[in-house]
């Protein structure tokens, strides 16, 4: 099921991008809050990983052992709040992105307007590096700088080419 908006935001994904089939990502699984400094929604990190749902299909997340049962959660789309909680009156869907619990060894996800796939890593957990494998998916343009999981930026604006050749100009940056 995918929703016509989706067209518009996050926007479609070509037909012809190559749907992957044992791509892996890592993502850091340690995230300690200072007790001192306190910021809104820090209850939480979410980890990008460069990969992207397209609206309404199913992909596979292969979840490493580590991470399994200890609150993990990944989301699918860059929105996570449901703006009908707080607004009596909206312009758009209140909700855009899907949200499943990493509690089982792989795990079904999707969205309706599809979207950039997130890792949810809990405040007080020490997992280290956990390296995902997701079926299914489409590689989106992503960059970080975070020792142990750094790309360059050559290769950040390669993949952004890549996207553009296969069609999939729309990119949602995360800093």
């Amino acid at each position: 099921l995918a929703f016509k908006e989706h067209e518009n935001f996050p926007g479609s994904v070509s037909v012809s991008a190559p749907r992957l089939t044992g791509a892996t990502f890592t993502v850091d699984g340690d995230y300690q809050t200072d007790p001192g400094f306190y910021l809104n929604d820090q209850e939480y990190v979410r980890r990008p990983t460069g990969y992207f749902v397209p609206a309404g299909e199913l992909v596979t997340l292969t979840v490493p052992d580590a991470a399994i049962g200890q609150g993990l959660t990944v989301y699918v789309g860059a929105h996570r709040k449901n703006i009908q909680e707080t607004f009596n009156e909206f312009r758009r869907f209140p909700r855009t992105s899907t949200t499943f619990e990493l509690d089982t060894k792989t795990v079904t996800i999707t969205n309706p307007f599809g979207g950039g796939i997130y890792i949810a890593i809990p405040d007080g957990n020490s997992l280290g590096s956990l390296t995902f494998e997701v079926d299914g998916a489409v590689k989106a343009p992503y960059y970080c700088t975070k020792a142990g999981f750094e790309n360059s930026l050559s290769e950040f604006m390669d993949e952004i080419a890549k996207a553009e050749q296969t069609g999939n100009s729309s990119s949602i940056i995360c800093l």
